[in-house]
């Protein structure tokens, strides 16, 4: 309990520098607002494009502004594409942390030193208690959004991901299955706000079988999403070949093509500390909904994503733990392809 309570601590004394004053503490800051940034009008290529790409040094810090915290500063350690100021206010898809509902007790996101590194600084995801109200369950979530992109249908990632020892090793006491606990997620067409047309989303998770002390493994799905109501799984693949890594740092690479069936491409990749590569999925299914005659590219990605529901969260909080992850070194691309993928 004594790690939770300096975190939330910790977090105290920045919620009331950072969205209001001695008179107002907890302002409205507004409804949530997960609308679509308009897109650029530039033209579409079939050419290898860097989006973005940068760690989190000394130079980078997280402005907070209640539901969102905005990246500001330049990464120094890479020469283009890494001014998160211009990157926050792109026209041709832009980058922001979002938490939804709740206060800054519950989830945040925060620049640190680096778990197993003190002079490397990472951005760390929190989440320590349920916050958003979902139809079902509570919800909680911290994510960086890349929303408004411009012809993507070509999506290739790279980051590296600490998942603490601790923290993880407790949840491996929780009873029941662990299924919803995603990493990332991209969307081709949304199904909020306005004009939603055949919704779909890919998500990656990580995956306890029901019972204690079990591993955790990588899933990857593909939904057909209605406005409201339950989606509907059209693919899944669980990877119980590889455990996922605990306590150390790890590359996770990421390759999304356009298209409906076969013509779709889901692919991951884990690189470890070792610098050894093991391919997890290689999926040709639907990455676009099967309904959709005119798909535009993924426009809705979170490349840094923490999102669970009010059981798992809870659990955590119950042992003394917040459900957290450390994010370093993202680079996105457009048109790029992995290395080995062909």
């Amino acid at each position: 309990m004594k790690k939770l309570t300096l975190i939330l601590s910790a977090l105290l004394l920045l919620v009331f520098s950072a969205c209001g004053d001695d008179d107002n503490p907890t302002p409205d800051c507004g409804d949530y607002d997960n609308s679509t940034p308009a897109s650029c009008a530039s033209s579409c290529t079939d050419e290898e494009e860097l989006i973005a790409n940068g760690g989190f040094g000394d130079d980078v810090t997280i402005i907070q502004h209640c539901q969102y915290a905005y990246l500001s500063g330049i990464d120094q350690a890479y020469p283009t594409h890494s001014n998160w100021d211009e990157l926050t206010n792109s026209p041709c898809g832009n980058f922001r942390i979002a938490y939804e509902d709740g206060d800054a007790y519950q989830r945040f996101a925060e620049i640190t030193p680096d778990p197993l590194d003190a002079t490397n600084s990472v951005i760390h995801l929190i989440v320590t208690e349920p916050h958003i109200n979902g139809q079902d369950i509570k919800k909680g979530r911290c994510q960086l959004n890349f929303y408004g992109s411009n012809c993507l249908q070509e999506y290739y990632q790279t980051t590296k991901v600490f998942l603490p020892s601790a923290n993880m090793e407790h949840l491996k006491t929780y009873e029941n299955e662990v299924g919803f606990l995603t990493i990332f997620e991209v969307w081709n067409n949304k199904n909020w706000g306005n004009n939603v047309s055949n919704p779909f989303r890919i998500k990656v998770s990580l995956y306890k079988e029901p019972g204690t002390g079990n591993d955790f493994f990588f899933k990857v799905q593909g939904e057909k999403m209605p406005v409201w109501g339950n989606d509907v799984v059209l693919w899944e693949e669980i990877n119980f070949t590889y455990p996922v890594p605990l306590g150390e740092w790890f590359e996770m690479e990421l390759y999304l093509l356009e298209g409906k069936g076969n013509e779709g491409r889901f692919y991951m990749a884990i690189t470890d500390d070792n610098n050894n590569k093991t391919l997890l999925f290689d999926i040709n299914n639907h990455t676009v909904h099967p309904n959709e005659n005119d798909p535009d590219g993924f426009k809705h990605i979170n490349p840094l994503k923490l999102y669970s529901g009010e059981h798992i969260i809870n659990h955590m909080k119950d042992g003394g733990y917040p459900l957290e992850i450390y994010w370093d070194d993202l680079e996105l691309f457009r048109n790029k392809v992995p290395e080995t993928i062909y």
